[in-house]
């Protein structure tokens, strides 16, 4: 293939024409190859991002597997929060309700 193409560049061009055509066209390769390789890393460093996103996600998705466990005994909720909130007090929060109950506002407890 490329022989082909090379002769129809070379056809009836002296020899000093012929080596410009031939380095011309090895540049225009030589820049689309190296264009190719970027896209190539490129698309490689987005599918190391998406596996490590897909990571997190099913580390989440186990995590919230096990909260769903817990949960399925309700008269074990109660604890489970109280543990929870003595694990880590800043995720208290209390409710207040202004005017209607469908509006609420979260504070922190410090």
């Amino acid at each position: 293939m490329l022989r082909q193409e090379r002769s129809q560049l070379l056809k009836g061009k002296s020899a000093d024409e012929a080596e410009a055509v031939v380095a011309k066209r090895e540049k225009e390769l030589n820049l689309a190859l190296e264009k190719a390789r970027k896209e190539v890393e490129a698309v490689h460093n987005r599918l190391s991002g998406l596996q490590g996103e897909m990571k997190q996600i099913t580390l989440a998705i186990g995590e919230l597997q096990e909260q769903y466990k817990k949960i399925e005994s309700p008269e074990q909720l109660p604890e489970i929060i109280k543990k929870q909130q003595e694990e880590k007090p800043e995720y208290r929060t209390y409710l207040f309700y202004y005017g209607s109950p469908s509006f609420c506002n979260r504070q922190r407890i410090s």
